[in-house]
């Protein structure tokens, strides 16, 4: 009965989440963080009644795939790491039995079973490209996205008055629209080089920058002729509480940001820097409203692929769409499922 059971088992389970025939190791480690706490009746190769209670954490390091992993196999409580492989004999092929990082592995996830170590064991079926379906049983609403909104309003606050702590005395808004200018896959070995030319010892408070694609350096453009030009004209960074609280629009910033966009920064360079640099900033006085009036320029993309899963048909301001990209970074981007509100009861 039981060989019967794991023969026809990943064929149910494929039919109830409509998986297709591709496979590797990264859609199964992508369908383990999504779904695998959420599937009854998972058996082990020999036997063993598999429950996963906690998914754990992807390792992006050397050592096991997953970590921190905890689940139930009959009635033994496990914690651990897990390992996934195509094949079970990849654990030999890969040296894994001579590496004393894999000794924590608690379950060996494969597609083919034979040749593998002796260890707990799930046979895994095939499982979809790209990413499962969305397991959201409610839209998202707009309080939840506010508050992720406010939270990275305050981040960036936070950066801002790190940049004018220790700035060595350049303005944080200037420092700020050098980050913007810089920003690309070359941005932190830049950031050090005008570090250097400012006399400071390091940049301060260096962050990831995501940025849009429509501010990266267009091939073959000069961004040292850019700072330098910027540089030059230190005394246009003294931008005005007053004049920050009448922007209403875009056409109300344009007409303020003209002296630097006449310098060569482009248009939606200046925007970025509006929206994650002046705003933010304490200067700037009521910089959060600013996200509730404007609208959005651009998408980064992550947004858009977000809508369908939070229940939005449009993004209308960018305090909106700085929430939804908070929301893509905590529980989208790394698939952390079990963490997202939308499979939990509504709090609002």
């Amino acid at each position: 009965m039981y060989g019967e059971m794991t023969r026809n088992q990943p064929y149910a389970v494929r039919e109830a989440l409509g998986w297709g025939k591709n496979r590797t190791e990264a859609d199964l480690i992508q369908w383990w963080f999504h779904q695998v706490e959420f599937v009854s009746e998972l058996y082990c190769v020999s036997g063993e009644r598999l429950l996963v209670l906690s998914a754990g954490e992807r390792n992006d390091g050397p050592g096991p795939d997953i970590l921190n992993c905890h689940i139930m196999l009959d009635d033994v409580e496990l914690s651990g790491a897990v390992e996934m492989h195509l094949a079970a004999g990849d654990w030999y092929r890969h040296g894994h039995h001579e590496d004393h990082a894999y000794d924590t592995v608690i379950l060996h996830v494969v597609f083919e079973r034979t040749g593998g170590p002796d260890l707990p064991t799930f046979l895994a079926p095939d499982v979809p490209r790209g990413i499962p379906n969305c397991l959201a049983q409610r839209p998202v609403t707009r309080p939840e996205l506010t508050d992720l909104a406010i939270q990275r309003f305050n981040a960036k606050t936070a950066h801002m008055d790190e940049l004018k702590l220790k700035g060595e005395g350049y303005h944080a808004y200037l420092l700020g629209l050098i980050e913007v200018v810089l920003a690309g896959p070359q941005r932190d070995v830049l950031l050090h080089e005008v570090a250097h030319f400012l006399d400071l010892p390091t940049w301060p408070d260096l962050r990831k920058w995501a940025g849009s694609k429509q501010s990266y350096q267009a091939p073959g453009s000069q961004p040292q002729r850019l700072i330098r030009e910027i540089l030059k004209h230190q005394s246009l960074f003294t931008l005005s509480q007053e004049k920050i609280q009448t922007i209403k629009d875009w056409r109300d910033w344009e007409i303020i940001a003209k002296p630097f966009i006449d310098m060569g920064i482009r248009r939606n360079q200046s925007r970025e820097w509006l929206v994650n640099v002046v705003l933010p900033a304490r200067e700037s006085g009521q910089g959060l409203e600013g996200w509730q009036t404007l609208k959005p320029f651009r998408n980064y993309g992550h947004e858009k692929r977000c809508l369908h899963r939070l229940g939005i048909s449009r993004i209308d301001s960018i305090l909106l769409q700085q929430g939804i990209l908070e929301w893509w970074v905590r529980y989208c981007k790394h698939l952390r499922c079990t963490a997202c509100p939308l499979i939990q009861p509504c709090k609002h």
